[in-house]
């Protein structure tokens, strides 16, 4: 039960950290490879969310002021292979007893020395993905600092917020965990064979990344709204002038406009995440005009107008209003040129090289 609450609070975490790490996992994405690789994303997921259940399963439960007062020590063990003196102290393993094999398996003094092998293994097997072969003493370092973090944490009884250590500082622990990283990266390949190389995803993000799909567009917007507002609320402030929704648009507006005249026909947000406007005939200042003007009217003029014909109390007006919005949307995810660039004779591409 212990680690069913455990994993459950890991979860929990790990989707409130993804939720906070989106923004800038996809800005290094973007900048980096331009495209977002879902296998390679989902990889690197799974690496997050299994530190976060490792670091939990050391640290949970926490204890309650009552049990805390009935730990009296010892806190550290510095006995080598004391795991072992432990097996043959408590377990009730007969050897001519095949009735006490399984009863010995279920014991702490296996299931312990287990954990915290397994605990690592995972960790060498990360390693070996991000990292290739010919790193064996990198995993050996890594695990045993990384299980050296996790005993520091015991010992200081979470980083000091209790008066004395809940759970045993354990030299055992460190080599146990120490191996469980390098039996990880020995049996990586046998895991690994099912998924693509790391090169190979880095490939294939770069190929993807020729393709300019809408979340990378939406994304490069995303960081111009972003600019244009830090732009413009300075500008208020020097000006002694209180921000206004209208004027805010208006600066937008002018932003998306002068922007690609000074970094080579890219916004800020373009830039970043390396796409451009381009024409198929010369593209030239009244294109970008064109362009622009015609998408903010598509964003914030259009649905605005598409308020006044709905009524709350008209069903006929509620499914209009639906039917327009669900248009938009389609419009919006279209693979094909967009409205506005149509109209403009413009269009994005990628300028991301190797």
């Amino acid at each position: 039960m212990n680690y069913l609450f455990t994993i459950l609070v890991a979860i929990i975490t790990f989707v409130s950290i993804a939720f906070v790490l989106s923004i800038p996992y996809m800005l290094y994405q973007y900048f980096k490879y331009g495209s977002i690789e879902i296998v390679k994303t989902l990889i690197f997921a799974s690496f997050i969310f299994y530190f976060i259940c490792a670091y939990y399963l050391v640290i949970l439960p926490l204890p309650s002021t009552q049990s805390l007062a009935k730990i009296k020590g010892p806190y550290v063990q510095l006995q080598l292979f004391n795991f072992i003196n432990d097996f043959f102290k408590h377990t009730v393993l007969n050897i001519s007893n095949i009735k006490t094999y399984l009863p010995a398996l279920k014991q702490n003094v296996v299931l312990q020395p287990l954990f915290n092998i397994l605990l690592t293994v995972p960790l060498g097997i990360y390693i070996r993905f991000y990292k290739g072969d010919k790193k064996f003493l990198f995993v050996l370092i890594v695990s045993f600092l990384l299980s050296l973090f996790y005993e520091l944490t015991q010992l200081s009884g979470l980083y000091f917020i209790y008066p004395h250590p809940y759970r045993l500082f354990d030299v055992d622990d460190l080599m146990l965990n120490t191996m469980g990283g390098i039996l990880g990266y020995v049996i990586a390949p046998l895991i690994l064979q099912f998924l693509p190389s790391l090169k190979e995803l880095k490939e294939k993000a770069y190929e993807k990344s020729k393709k300019v799909s809408m979340l990378r567009r939406l994304f490069a917007f995303f960081l111009d709204c972003i600019f244009s507002n830090i732009i413009y609320m300075f500008i208020s402030l020097f000006i002694h002038n209180n921000f206004n929704i209208y004027l805010s648009i208006l600066f937008f507006l002018l932003y998306l406009i002068i922007t690609p005249l000074i970094f080579n026909n890219s916004t800020l947000g373009m830039k970043i995440v390396h796409l451009k406007i381009t024409s198929d005939n010369n593209l030239d200042f009244i294109k970008i005009v064109k362009r622009v003007v015609m998408m903010l009217f598509i964003i914030l003029v259009i649905p605005r107008i598409s308020t006044l014909f709905f009524v709350s109390d008209n069903s006929n007006s509620f499914v209009l209003y639906f039917f327009f919005l669900a248009k938009a949307f389609y419009i919006l995810i279209s693979k094909e040129k967009l409205f506005y660039e149509k109209y403009s004779d413009t269009y994005i591409v990628s300028t991301l090289k190797k």
